[in-house]
């Protein structure tokens, strides 16, 4: 088989779902996989190559019709030019799914005019729990002359008070919408859903799918499981949030000795555990399950995925537990149709 009929996969994320993990420790580990990605993330693209370039574009530019024909020539090009032994081309860039710059729906077009043959790996999580890790990202690497964060729950309030702003994290937490994107532009057929929570407390079974749309061999994916899996960015303690917040107020002001000592004692808290991270305010919880439920549960009678066992909001034990499915069945249809 040529390099031009290994098939391509796109990985897109979304991002805060373990993309790090499977990037550096799987992706870039197995040896039949033809794997493009930034060197961070276990590729071959150092930040100042033409591919880190394509990405800072990608996440920032505000239409992504500037550089458009250059940024195609070149992608396809990389693509022709594969490693010799595999048996699949997998792009993974989680800034696909990212709401920044132009948006999901205009980096989906992107995809589907660059790679209209790709297949389409879309990885999903509660969506309180993906809110919340965004959270601490924005926390852990504020953005330059950003105003502080409030707290979480009063963040959440005002992310989701502003559904329509393309710069909202509302978008990210629309599960659904995100999914039939992808299906509608490149065939549900060629659209694989895969579950966070899956990976975290069955990592095998996660792995076994993803190896199977991938038509690959599972044996080195198993030997990296056995041997070192482990999280690549895992949860932040509660010390180290309390840490992140308190350093919010200095680290707009250039170098100084107390953000520098914040920014320590934050690394030195990933190691402390106690005390447990307090849970989000019951309004909180309300609000998100309140915003998310109808999409939760769109995506689990669609895609046939046992949500419920993960805590999803709005999603009926019966939609998973005892084959009942027509209540979601007719939010799917609405949601085609309506």
């Amino acid at each position: 088989m040529s390099d031009r009929d290994l098939p391509l996969h796109v990985h897109v994320g979304m991002p805060k779902t373990a993309t790090s993990t499977l990037q550096q420790l799987y992706f870039a580990e197995h040896p039949e996989i033809d794997y493009l990605a930034l060197r961070r993330k276990g590729g071959r693209y150092g930040p100042e190559s033409q591919f880190g370039a394509f990405v800072r574009w990608l996440r920032e530019d505000p239409d992504l019709w500037t550089e458009r024909r250059r940024y195609r020539s070149f992608l396809r090009n990389e693509l022709c030019s594969g490693r010799p032994g595999t048996r699949c081309r997998l792009l993974s860039e989680e800034r696909f799914t990212g709401h920044f710059g132009a948006g999901i729906p205009a980096k989906a077009e992107l995809m589907r005019d660059f790679f209209p043959e790709a297949h389409i790996i879309v990885t999903v999580r509660r969506p309180l729990d993906l809110l919340a890790s965004n959270y601490a990202q924005h926390l852990r690497h504020p953005r330059p002359g950003a105003a502080p964060l409030p707290s979480f729950d009063r963040w959440v309030e005002e992310t989701l008070a502003e559904p329509n702003d393309a710069s909202s994290y509302a978008h990210t937490v629309r599960l659904y919408d995100t999914v039939r994107l992808f299906d509608r532009l490149f065939g549900r057929e060629k659209v694989l859903v895969l579950v966070f929570e899956e990976f975290r407390d069955n990592p095998a079974a996660f792995l076994r799918q993803l190896a199977g749309w991938l038509s690959i061999d599972t044996g080195p994916f198993e030997q990296v499981l056995c041997s070192r899996h482990q999280a690549v960015n895992p949860s932040p303690t509660r010390l180290q949030l309390n840490l992140w917040r308190l350093r919010q107020r200095w680290v707009n002001r250039g170098t100084n000795s107390l953000g520098v000592t914040l920014t320590w004692a934050a690394t030195v808290a990933a190691h402390v555990t106690w005390p447990a991270k307090a849970p989000p305010a019951a309004d909180t919880r309300a609000r998100v399950a309140q915003f998310t439920g109808e999409q939760c549960a769109r995506l689990s009678a669609d895609r046939g995925l046992d949500l419920w066992r993960y805590g999803y909001p709005g999603v009926p034990r019966s939609t998973t537990d005892r084959g009942d499915m027509a209540a979601c069945r007719r939010l799917v249809t609405r949601g085609r149709h309506g």
